[in-house]
């Protein structure tokens, strides 16, 4: 993307329209029209949960939901067991998922939980997290 592309984006991401506000960038939206007429129960797996507010957004919309989050940062899964702990059909995991069993560096932002990562960043606490392998039946 050149300079004169970046600058025409600006006013949008201003706006929130490019970045993370789910209420602009259409993941609320997007979570409205899938849960609003729920007929059965619907599993959900809300990976790198964060502080839990995807799967509280998707709580207000409907409780025909089975939600597991797997949030693997201690100090941002801290933030969802305070948020989500009692919250019947919704199971807290302290894991990463990912296609294959092991271990790997998650970088950390501290306060700025929502962009704790697993590729490496300047100036970030670095904690070696545990990941297990979920495979999907055929």
């Amino acid at each position: 993307m050149n300079f004169l592309q970046k600058i025409k984006l600006f006013p949008y991401a201003m706006k929130g329209y490019l970045f993370s506000s789910p209420e602009k960038n259409g993941e609320y939206k997007f979570l409205n029209q899938i849960f609003s007429n729920l007929s059965e129960d619907k599993l959900v797996f809300d990976v790198g949960a964060n502080v839990g507010n995807y799967s509280s957004k998707i709580l207000e919309i409907t409780r025909k939901v089975k939600i597991h989050c797997f949030e693997p940062v201690p100090r941002t899964f801290s933030s969802i067991t305070q948020k989500l702990f009692e919250v019947k059909n919704v199971y807290l995991n302290n894991i990463a998922l990912s296609d294959k069993e092991g271990k790997s560096n998650m970088y950390e932002y501290g306060e700025l939980s929502g962009v704790n990562s697993l590729e490496y960043h300047p100036n970030v606490n670095q904690k070696n997290t545990k990941i297990i392998k979920i495979e999907q039946e055929h």
